[in-house]
């Protein structure tokens, strides 16, 4: 027998990102070659990419020209996990 459940994961980091690398990810040039993000949308980007994926900055498609420390995270991940059982 297989029984099914929903899992739910989330969790918060801080991040601090650099000007530098704001102006990258938000410019028309970067758009063009990945997808559009506002400031918001990048921090979003990288926190998934930093937190899902394990990467640092320069690891980030369209960052590698970047110094690894100018976005990283601050505090963060502590992860809330809760389940329930579908069947």
């Amino acid at each position: 027998m297989k029984r099914r459940f929903v899992v739910e994961l989330s969790t918060e980091v801080e991040l601090e990102i650099d000007d530098a690398v704001i102006k990258t990810g938000t410019s028309a040039e970067w758009a063009a070659q990945f997808f559009k993000l506002t400031e918001t949308g990048l921090a979003e980007h990288l926190a998934f990419n930093f937190v899902i994926n394990h990467l640092n900055l320069d690891e980030v498609d369209g960052f590698c020209d970047q110094p690894r420390d100018a976005a990283r995270l601050l505090v963060g991940p502590e992860w809330e996990i809760d389940a329930t059982r579908l069947t």
